[in-house]
């Protein structure tokens, strides 16, 4: 059940970004296998977990703040140098 929930997520991500945003976006998994492994496992939560899991997580977030992908009118994307020579 969980693998297909991550199976149908991912598909809906790399429906709407491009690979290279989207695959970073797996890297949010160690945060919920962190509190998995406290609540269930009996792990110790030490400091350099929390920050480890935070400088990923942080890291993550960054990249979401690129430039998005422009679309045309017909819903294709359009590259850079088309942009840049379009106007």
């Amino acid at each position: 059940m969980v693998v297909t929930m991550g199976f149908l997520v991912w598909m809906a991500l790399l429906s709407r970004l491009d690979l290279s945003q989207a695959l970073p976006m797996l890297a949010f998994g160690y945060l919920p296998w962190l509190v998995i492994g406290r609540y269930f496992l009996g792990e110790a939560i030490t400091p350099m977990r929390v920050v480890g899991v935070t400088l990923i997580v942080l890291g993550v977030l960054c990249m979401g703040y690129g430039k998005a992908p422009v679309h045309g009118s017909d819903g294709a994307r359009v590259m850079p140098e088309a942009r840049s020579s379009a106007h």
